[in-house]
């Protein structure tokens, strides 16, 4: 299923360059985003758990290339996220010696964005670049804490967003970012926690080719 979405996506941006027929170049970008995910504790099982108790400084790192068919582009990358979160373990039927104390769940991933991406031009050197896509997720460390076990390595998760770019020259641009993710499926078995969250980030864009 998988792989016919990529395909697909490929498709569309492939039919739309022939349509348009304009610029068909290589670009490469440096992609920063501050993540802010929605507050949601992982319940394990019926009695067991972690409460979200606070959230840490959450960020996606990583690069991404891009080819141009006319008004379209399709990008794919690789990302590096930090999903930690400090969590208080429950357990309904326990009876705990002492007070349990919040700790630190270490979530970092690496990321393959698979994106289609719709060039609008503004006044000026503004342009608007509506922008949805898959994100393919890849387990990196095991968290600090006892649901290590249920975690699944890899996920997906769809992304809607757009950029608004300032064009500095013919090959470079910056731009603001703003998209809405969310988790297809739980990466947690027997459990329907999910990721979702919003990010507001920069990327710095080349024309390489």
């Amino acid at each position: 299923m998988k792989k016919r979405i990529i395909f697909f996506l490929f498709l569309i941006g492939l039919t739309m360059g022939e349509i348009y027929g304009q610029s068909n170049n290589w670009k490469a970008s440096l992609v920063y985003n501050k993540d802010i995910y929605k507050k949601s504790d992982i319940n394990l099982s019926q009695y067991t758990g972690y409460q979200h108790t606070k959230a840490k400084f959450n960020y996606t790192l990583g690069i991404q290339l891009e080819k141009g068919f006319g008004r379209f582009g399709i990008a794919t990358g690789l990302q590096y996220a930090n999903k930690d979160f400090v969590g208080t373990y429950y357990c309904h039927v326990c009876d705990f010696f002492a007070p349990v104390l919040p700790e630190t769940i270490k979530i970092r991933y690496l990321e393959v964005p698979v994106l289609a991406k719709y060039y609008v031009q503004l006044t000026g050197k503004f342009s608007v670049v509506p922008q949805a896509g898959l994100t393919n997720h890849f387990s990196q460390e095991k968290p600090e804490a006892s649901y290590e076990k249920f975690e699944t390595k890899s996920f997906q998760s769809a992304l809607l967003g757009t950029d608004l770019l300032f064009q500095i020259n013919e090959q470079m641009s910056l731009g603001l970012n703003l998209n809405y993710q969310s988790q297809l499926g739980s990466s947690i078995e027997k459990s329907d926690f999910k990721y979702k969250k919003t990010s507001v980030g920069l990327n710095f864009t080349t024309i390489i080719r």
